[in-house]
């Protein structure tokens, strides 16, 4: 089975129905070739969050803590940022006596991602 991603956002075209699960994307599949026929423009959102890093600890620590405190204190503050945005569902394990709770966030990949602290450096 051929897969196919939506030109758009990235996402996975369901095959029967042609359609970007992610974006709502409409394409239309001609013998071997794919059309894309209808472009929706869903609404994007940019989160941002910022930790500031003095010189002081750019000298003292090494690029592996600046890395892992950083990246936590800025993924610390990006989740409280995109809560509301979760869709959240809950459902009973009766074999187990307990309750499950799951999150779900579509996010479009960034083509940039990642830090480097070698950069933090030479700034």
């Amino acid at each position: 089975m051929d897969k196919y991603i939506c030109e758009c956002c990235g996402g996975h075209i369901d095959p029967h129905t042609m359609r970007c699960e992610y974006c709502g994307t409409q394409y239309e599949k001609h013998n071997e070739f794919v059309y894309r026929i209808e472009t929706v423009n869903s609404p994007v959102q940019t989160f941002e969050s910022v930790y500031e890093i003095d010189d002081d600890m750019l000298s003292h620590c090494s690029s592996q803590d600046i890395s892992r405190i950083v990246m936590n204190r800025l993924t610390d503050q990006l989740a409280q940022i995109i809560t509301p945005y979760c869709e959240y569902e809950t459902e009973r394990d009766i074999r187990n006596f307990s309750h499950r709770v799951r999150a779900r966030i579509k996010i479009v990949e960034p083509v940039n991602k990642g830090i480097n602290v070698k950069d933090l450096r030479t700034i």
